[in-house]
């Protein structure tokens, strides 16, 4: 059997089809294929918009093209019948198959289904029995009085609110672990728009529960094997009084329960951790009670933990990961780790400003930007609730445009400047305001008599899209949009000797903006509402829905990603 090699997961639909015609007639034929590779073109789309690359088939088709050239074609019935119907098959120098799309259909069934699934569009359906548990390893134990919040927290909590909703969007029903309350924390969420932390309350009795567990585990450290590792820990002779000292050896644990460590497992370095000293119990164990509060309190009976945590405490939650295995929990079906990089200063120092120091300094730059382009009209409570949602918004694209393991280096000079990377979240805010505002203008010709109402889609016709950017804003983005939310979410369970969960935080803001980069020149370039004149509706009419659907895409990216949508600028 031919293995495929998908080099771009939007065109699953089509593609599905072409591999099952591909097997059938590889299986008709005999030949044995070692691979077949089916392009999606993202340029020159003229030239087809899926291909088969000659080299990439058996040496039979290699020495005769024509017959899986003759084969694809006798298909073209089955092929018409996709999301993008196939109405043409031919070749190149460069290609045993070029397939051409029916421009016209593709853009009636995309733009039906985008107005069918609206806020739903880009959601795919239930991915797993089991609920998944966000463990925010890093606001678990908060003391306000020493809390100085930095960017790297603005960071996590933006991330920590994408990964809640792109699990979300991908099926996965969500709980929270409750953090330590934190009115400092609060103050950030509210000043980014960002949803709340949960507060937690202790449970005395369940953190007793779990340090019984721990003392009582075959994996406790006795004190006089302990002084004999004293150099598996930091200051041993300093631990303080003995008799309160509990460590457990998880290498024990591990060795035991054949758990691997290395690149994508456990760290190698996992040996004795401390759960308790003179002053009780360490924050590990405080960690584990509000994990098993929560997991008790889902609405399921198993459930995934997936622990967020910042590449400082990587480290230190592995130890909480083993701990919560040692002691016991029911209802855990795996847990896995989603680590984050740190947030540097452009010289790759440490950042110089605190949080909210950061955001004034983003929210006087986006200030004195707009100034300069509107001069006194910048000016009102209006104003400001903009600028406000405009900063927040780059603040978050700023955070999310980099991978999550990747650092993030921030221009933090006090100059009143606005570098590229800190216009991205405005550009994509700004593009979507502005269509709001087309079909406002739109909606206000309609009710003055100027136009009629727009007709449902099934009574455009599409045909008269003949702009190429027209059809690589549908091709390459309003189309793809579902497939790549739910790339977006790779691995959630863990697996043999892999404990890192894999989901893709900066996809969607790239997403975005290239999406805007070609919606802006298209824009730019071309008058949507002409004035009127019967003979141009036709072409409005299909624009407008073009734009709607694109619209829907922008604006649901940016729920994705916690950010507000403004009707107008």
């Amino acid at each position: 059997m031919a293995q495929f090699v998908q080099h771009d997961p939007s065109a699953l639909r089509i593609i599905h089809v072409l591999k099952e015609s591909c097997c059938q007639f590889s299986a008709s034929k005999a030949l044995e294929w070692k691979k077949i590779s089916i392009c999606k073109r993202s340029r020159d789309l003229k030239e087809g918009e899926f291909v088969i690359p000659k080299g990439s088939t058996s040496k039979a088709i290699e020495e005769t093209p024509s017959i899986l050239l003759e084969y694809l074609q006798s298909q073209l019935p089955r092929l018409s019948t996709v999301d993008l119907p196939v109405t043409c098959v031919d070749a190149d120098k460069y290609n045993h198959a070029r397939l051409h799309v029916d421009r016209p259909k593709s853009f009636s069934n995309i733009i039906r289904l985008v107005e069918q699934r609206g806020d739903n569009y880009g959601n795919c359906q239930h991915r797993s029995s089991h609920p998944v548990v966000l463990n925010p390893a890093d606001f678990l134990c908060i003391n306000d009085d020493d809390f100085i919040a930095t960017p790297a927290h603005i960071r996590y909590l933006i991330v920590l609110q994408h990964v809640k909703h792109l699990l979300s969007a991908n099926g996965y029903h969500i709980e929270q672990v409750p953090v330590a309350r934190s009115a400092k924390l609060g103050d950030i969420s509210a000043s980014l728009g960002l949803d709340s932390c949960v507060s937690a309350t202790e449970d005395e009795n369940r953190c007793h529960d779990v340090m019984a567990r721990l003392r009582d585990s075959r994996y406790r450290e006795q004190l006089g094997s302990l002084n004999k590792q004293k150099d598996d820990i930091e200051d041993v002779d300093e631990a303080g009084d003995r008799q309160h000292a509990v460590f457990i050896n998880l290498r024990h644990f591990m060795e035991e329960n054949h758990i691997d460590a290395g690149k994508t497992g456990f760290d190698k370095n996992l040996s004795l951790v401390d759960v308790c000293h003179e002053d009780g119990p360490t924050d590990n164990v405080l960690h584990i009670s509000r994990l098993k509060e929560c997991l008790s309190q889902t609405m399921e009976s198993t459930a995934h933990v997936i622990h967020v945590v910042s590449e400082s405490r990587a480290f230190t939650q592995q130890q909480t990961d083993l701990l919560l295995r040692i002691a016991g929990v029911e209802g855990l079906v795996g847990q896995t780790h989603f680590v984050l990089g740190s947030v540097t200063g452009r010289s790759g120092q440490p950042c110089s400003k605190t949080a909210q120091e950061f955001i004034q300094l983003r929210l006087d730059q986006m200030r004195e930007a707009s100034i300069m382009k509107y001069g006194d009209e910048v000016q009102g409570q209006g104003w400001e609730t903009t600028l406000s949602g405009m900063s927040s918004a780059s603040i978050a694209f700023e955070m999310l445009t980099t991978s999550s393991r990747n650092s993030v280096k921030l221009d933090v000079s006090d100059e009143d400047r606005m570098g590229a990377e800190n216009r991205a979240g405005a550009f994509v805010m700004y593009n979507c305001a502005r269509l709001s505002t087309l079909f406002t203008h739109f909606e206000e010709a309609v009710e003055k008599g100027i136009y009629p109402p727009l007709p449902p889609v099934a009574d455009v016709k599409f045909e008269h899209l003949r702009q190429e950017e027209e059809w690589e804003l549908m091709f390459n983005y309003i189309y793809p949009y579902p497939d790549l939310v739910e790339q977006c979410v790779e691995k959630v369970a863990p697996s043999a000797g892999d404990i890192q969960a894999r989901i893709h935080t900066h996809k969607i803001s790239n997403f975005l903006i290239n999406l805007s980069r070609c919606l802006s020149s298209y824009y730019s370039r071309v008058h949507i509402l002409g004035d009127g004149r019967p003979h141009l509706l036709p072409l409005m009419y299909a624009r407008l829905h073009l734009m709607r659907a694109a619209h829907r895409v922008i604006k649901n990216g940016l729920n994705l990603m916690g950010i507000q949508p403004f009707s107008q600028l």
